[in-house]
This record gives structure tokens, C-alpha cells and sequence, in this order.
């Protein structure tokens, strides 16, 4: 997946055939690196067209202990919006699409219904990511309310600004969203209990199969297929 991430960004703004390059290969391994950490915090969803990664997403709860992307890339230490009442931190990331995927609008609403509905779940909780400038404008017009918490910085090929979001935010675009079931579908099917609460979401992650083995670290990905 981390391939598909760097493959992607890079081809919105570079000549294809500069991903092969030894710096993007560093970046893919940087990228496997990163993910690590966030591991057991973390599920994995990407979507397939004929057996090929044509989206995927990454949605981590802040375990309070580990290094953030977002504190890496900007300095930015989540624990200080534990200090204004917040409950729960959440991480967005590794969202990409690719352009063949067949109904690329679609499948872009469907996996931010998917990477939202946790922290929409979660009382007084706050989404963390660092997106592309682009991007940021693409989630504003579809009504999702977000804030900018710094400059942007030049990251996988394109100004990439770091943003918050509130569950209240969150949550008034989920429950107006075509994909709001699907979503429920989605944690439904992939979570043995059939739990929806937040309380379990630690649960699900317990009980996710370990379906997917990196071809690099060798390491098991917890990876879901929509």
C-alpha cells in the first residue's frame, strides 16, 4: 500500500515514469516506517478494482504515546488539544485514489464516510491529517468544516497543510452522506462482535484479520477490503 500512496501523490504532479526513482523508493520505505508505530492503533482499509489498489485510508486513535505524522512533518504535539477538553485524538491518513479507479467520486465519498464514522462515534474527539492543499478544498466543498493549524510544507510531491476537524464538524457531514449506512456496513462486517460503539473500536482492531503480509518489512497489515 505504501507503494500506491507514493505512486499516487507523485503522479498528480510529476512525470510518471520519476517514481521508480531510488528517492521515491526511500519514501516508500520511509512511509512503512512511519506506519509501524501506529500499527496496533490503527485499521487499514484500501479498495480493489481487478485485484489492483485503486483507493486506500488509514485511521489511527492516538494512543497518546507515539510520534504523530503530524508532529514529525510540522511540529505539531497532539497532547496540547488534550489541554482544551478533548476526549479522544484521531489520525487520518494514507488516502489516496487512483485515477482508474472506475467512479473515483464515489468510492472518494465512500472512504471518507469510512475513516470518519469512528470519530463521529467518538464524543468530544478531533480528526488530525495532513492533506494536500488541493484536497483541503476538495473536503471544504463537500461541507466538511476544517481548520488549518500551520503553513504548508512541500511533502509526497505537492503543498501538504496540516488540519483538524471536530466530531460536531465530522459528524454534520457523515449524517447527511449517501455513504453513512455503508459505512456502519463496513465496521458491521469487519468487526466479529458486531460492535459499533466507540468503546470497542479497540476491539475491532483486536480482532481484525490479518489478511495481508508486506512484501518489504514482512510485517502483517491489518487490512480491510471494500
Amino acid at each position: 500500500m505504501a507503494e500506491f500512496i507514493v505512486r499516487e501523490n507523485y503522479a498528480q504532479h510529476t512525470a510518471p515514469s520519476t517514481f521508480l526513482s531510488g528517492e521515491n523508493l526511500k519514501t516508500v520505505q520511509s512511509i512503512l516506517m512511519e506506519d509501524l508505530p501506529m500499527f496496533d492503533d490503527s485499521v487499514i482499509c484500501v479498495a480493489l478494482e481487478d485485484s489492483e489498489i485503486v483507493g486506500s485510508v488509514k485511521v489511527t486513535k492516538w494512543n497518546d504515546q507515539i510520534i504523530m505524522p503530524i508532529e514529525k512533518l510540522f511540529g505539531i504535539n497532539p497532547a496540547r488539544f488534550k489541554n482544551n477538553g478533548v476526549k479522544s485524538i484521531w489520525h487520518i491518513g494514507r488516502f489516496a485514489i487512483s485515477k482508474t479507479a472506475k467512479e473515483g467520486a464515489k468510492l472518494l465519498r465512500k472512504l471518507i464516510a469510512i475513516a470518519i464514522f469512528p470519530i463521529c462515534c467518538a464524543t468530544d474527539s478531533i480528526m488530525l491529517a495532513e492533506c494536500d492543499s488541493k484536497f483541503v478544498r476538495v473536503l471544504n466543498l463537500l461541507g466538511i468544516k476544517t481548520e488549518i493549524l500551520a503553513k504548508g510544507i512541500i511533502y509526497l510531491g505537492s503543498e501538504t497543510l496540516p488540519i483538524y476537524s471536530t466530531q460536531k464538524w465530522l459528524y454534520s457531514y457523515l449524517s447527511h452522506s449517501a455513504y453513512y449506512s455503508e459505512a456502519i456496513d463496513f465496521y458491521c462486517i469487519n468487526d466479529p462482535g458486531n460492535h459499533l460503539i466507540l468503546n470497542d473500536f479497540e476491539q475491532l482492531m483486536q480482532d481484525a484479520n490479518l489478511i495481508h503480509t508486506d512484501s518489504i518489512t514482512g510485517d502483517d497489515t491489518k487490512l480491510y477490503v471494500i
